[in-house]
């Protein structure tokens, strides 16, 4: 009888053994997913930023102040750059086409940033040295005229070392992701200079 006793208690303890260890094992593989895919906070700028392919089919309905609360369609215009140019002490304005864009995309599609870094964020207490306006409008019609808006803006710091993107969220006023990039704003400005 005493036998019998023991070959439960080890039944028991072996149950217990795997529903521990299980429970660990499942445990291990959510902190494994979360080191690898990080928090909600965290972006790469390929899911943020609009691709070259996307803007040149771009189009969506919104209504608004600018639509006097009325849907309407608005589809792709332009990319604008504006820079501030150090000899004139002026900002300059150029627009991009699709193909330069693209170069520009390319260089930082990699790149992985945050909502949440504070560091970076301190880099655009100053007037940012560059932006780039993607640009969308309406094409008019009988309820109103036509109506352009700024659909993503991407700014770059005055230390020309990072850049953030204006993310479109319903419940918050003005959100960025903020992305490290060394040397940045050199670049960009060979790459639209050409």
């Amino acid at each position: 009888m005493p036998k019998d006793h023991q070959s439960s208690s080890s039944q028991i303890k072996n149950f217990l053994s795997v529903i521990i260890g299980g429970s660990l094992c499942g445990l291990l593989v959510v902190l494994g997913l979360l080191y690898t895919y990080g928090p909600t906070s965290t972006y790469l700028a390929k899911n943020v930023i609009l691709s070259p392919e996307v803007l040149e089919k771009m189009w969506y309905n919104t209504s608004s102040a600018s639509t006097q609360g009325q849907m309407a369609r608005f589809s792709f215009k332009e990319i604008e750059f504006l820079h501030f140019d150090q000899d004139t002490s002026a900002w300059n304005s150029q627009e991009l086409s699709i193909k330069t864009y693209g170069e520009f995309y390319q260089l930082v599609k990699g790149d992985k940033g945050s909502s949440e870094n504070e560091e970076l964020k301190t880099l655009f207490d100053q007037t940012p040295v560059a932006t780039i306006l993607i640009k969308a409008s309406t094409n008019g019609g009988a309820a109103f005229r036509s109506i352009d808006e700024n659909f993503q803006q991407i700014e770059f710091s005055s230390d020309g070392q990072a850049y953030r993107v204006e993310l479109k969220e319903n419940d918050k006023a003005e959100s960025w992701a903020y992305f490290p990039h060394d040397n940045i704003y050199n670049k960009i400005m060979k790459i639209f200079k050409r």
